[in-house]
This record gives structure tokens, C-alpha cells and sequence, in this order.
């Protein structure tokens, strides 16, 4: 994949989640502008992909492990929509975009951006701060940290019907399987990678979350 310069990924991933925030509170745009949330999703994970490096690893390696991950988060989404394991029992909305096995493949690919992500944001403090860590340290602060993303992503998915849940409630078994799983992907990610974007992949998720879970109707 081409290199595209980071300030350009950085702007990118800024300028089209503000967009989406600012739409959601336009009545007459609102609809039009979720319709778009799968577009969204797919295009900031192939910018954050596109900034990954290692000092020893060609990115095409890089891009390998990475949409592995993304083919393994969309197979645990596709057995927890068919049989409710091991998430809990819960179904797409059509807002994503078109589903294969009744899940969006963007969710996949998102599942792989988040890990990655995090991945690296956990590889950076530990060098900022001379932390000696290994692997299953690693994955460990992973699942922990998917695991409170999620938390937040919940009420904010529901609310915009990116999916819904049979009960009231989101079982707390979910967020067991995200940091499990999590932690697990994250092992398959080698040591040393980079990314001068993961930091806003994550930030303006939460942003977008945090502002329509307070402020959107």
C-alpha cells in the first residue's frame, strides 16, 4: 500500500469523525450521514493500516497479520450472531453496511484496528517509560483496554442501532470475550511494530462515542 503521509491519516481520521458527529445533531441529515458509518469505519481502518511499520517485517508481512486478525474478529462475530457464544445474544442493524453471515465485515476490520492499535500505544509507553515487558504482558494490557473501549462502545451502538442485544441489558459475559479474544489477537502481532496513527485511531472513536453518548438524541 502507498504510503500516505501521516499528517494526511492524522486529518483524515479527525475531519471525517467530526463530520459524523456534527451530522447526527442535523434531524435531516442523520439518517444519511449513518448510512455512511460502514464507509467510515473501512476507510479509517485502511489509513491507520497503511502508517504501520517494523524495523525487520515488509509491511505486505505487517498487512498479512493484520487482516488476519480482521478475518478472525469477523468469525467470532458471525458464530456470536448464530449461536449467541460467545457474546451473548445480539444482531446487526443494516447501518454498517451489507452483512456477510448476518455480520458487517467492517466489524471485522475494526476488531483488527483497535488491537493494533493498542498494541502499539502499550509497545510506546513501555519504551517512554522503560518498562520491561513481554508478549503476554502486552496482551494482558490489551484485553484490559478493549475491554473498557467496549464498555463505552456499547450504549453509543445501541443507541445509534449499529446493533441490539435480546436483553435489556449487555451481558457481562460480552465484555469477558473482549478482552479474551483481544488479548488472544493481540499475541499474533510481532514486537517492535509501529504506528504514527494508532493513538487517533482510538481517539476519535472515543470522541465520536463519548459526544453522541452525552449530547446526540
Amino acid at each position: 500500500m502507498k504510503n500516505i503521509p501521516v499528517k494526511w491519516a492524522i486529518s483524515w481520521l479527525i475531519f471525517s469523525h467530526f463530520c459524523g458527529i456534527v451530522f447526527l445533531f442535523i434531524p435531516s441529515l442523520r439518517d444519511w450521514a449513518l448510512s455512511f458509518s460502514g464507509l467510515n469505519l473501512l476507510l479509517a481502518f485502511l489509513v491507520t493500516l497503511s502508517q504501520t511499520r517494523h524495523h525487520s517485517r515488509p509491511f505486505m508481512q505487517l498487512a498479512s497479520v493484520v487482516l488476519g486478525i480482521a478475518v478472525l474478529g469477523f468469525i467470532a462475530e458471525a458464530v456470536g450472531v448464530a449461536t449467541g457464544f460467545p457474546f451473548g445474544a445480539y444482531q446487526y442493524g443494516t447501518r454498517l453496511g451489507w452483512k456477510i453471515l448476518e455480520v458487517p465485515p467492517v466489524i471485522g476490520l475494526n476488531w483488527a484496528g483497535l488491537v493494533l492499535s493498542f498494541v502499539v500505544l502499550f509497545e510506546q509507553g513501555s519504551l517512554q517509560y522503560n518498562l520491561t515487558t513481554n508478549k503476554w504482558m502486552r496482551a494482558l494490557y490489551v484485553g484490559l483496554a478493549m475491554m473498557v473501549f467496549d464498555f463505552f462502545l456499547e450504549p453509543v451502538a445501541i443507541k445509534l442501532a449499529y446493533w441490539n442485544w435480546e436483553q435489556v441489558a449487555v451481558p457481562p459475559q460480552n465484555y469477558a470475550s473482549w478482552a479474551i479474544l483481544s488479548a488472544v489477537f493481540s499475541l499474533l502481532i510481532p514486537s517492535g511494530v509501529e504506528n504514527k496513527v494508532a493513538f487517533m485511531y482510538v481517539a476519535v472513536q472515543w470522541m465520536f462515542f463519548m459526544v453522541v453518548s452525552f449530547l446526540a438524541p
